[in-house]
């Protein structure tokens, strides 16, 4: 009786053992669930921190470009405004000077039907007397600028010349009108030369 109690005894613990380590190793799983959940479902590994500076150089780059863009539009621009200043300022000089050879011509035109008719007045002889007292003009008109001088004998209790009228050009009748027109004439010359002078020196 008690060898076949040892027995029992001595051969339980062996089969419980042998029943309990196979199912520990057959199933890890069980003892373990969460490890294996955990390297099956664990999400990927990312970097964000290196594409910045990439992002960042990309966007410094185009901002570069862009800046570079409007500083080649901004010099277009302002060359083409010049160009167009230069043409405009161009153009108003050549009409200036056109506007003041015209004015030149007519005056000297004026001039010299005024002393056409002061030779037809008073004779040749007394052309010349009545010339003597016709201001002095240092340059000729067609050769840049004039100066006029007033008559050196001219008389203190003379009357002031009339204005020039359209019959004293055309059909003077009396030597006193073309003088006082050739003399009107003479005035309105030295005035024109002298807005002509100052134009130039504002230039």
């Amino acid at each position: 009786m008690n060898t076949d109690h040892f027995a029992q005894y001595s051969q339980g613990p062996p089969m419980q053992w042998q029943s309990t380590e196979p199912s520990h190793h057959a199933h890890p799983s069980a003892m373990h669930p969460s490890s294996e959940l955990g390297a099956r479902y664990l999400p990927p590994i990312t970097a964000p921190q290196p594409a910045q500076p990439h992002t960042n150089k990309k966007t410094k780059h185009h901002h570069s470009n862009s800046g570079g863009s409007e500083r080649a539009c901004s010099s277009d621009e302002a060359s083409r405004i010049l160009d167009e200043r230069r043409r405009r300022n161009a153009s108003a000089s050549a009409r200036f000077r056109k506007r003041r050879n015209e004015r030149e011509r007519e005056l000297v035109v004026r001039c010299m039907y005024l002393e056409n008719q002061l030779l037809q007045a008073v004779g040749a002889v007394a052309f010349e007397s009545v010339m003597k007292k016709a201001p002095a003009i240092e340059r000729s008109l067609m050769g840049g600028r004039h100066l006029l001088t007033p008559p050196d004998n001219e008389d203190d209790g003379s009357p002031s010349p009339s204005p020039v009228s359209v019959s004293a050009l055309t059909a003077p009748r009396s030597v006193d009108d073309v003088w006082s027109a050739y003399l009107k004439l003479s005035e309105q010359l030295a005035d024109a030369v002298q807005r002509i002078d100052g134009l130039e020196a504002s230039r």
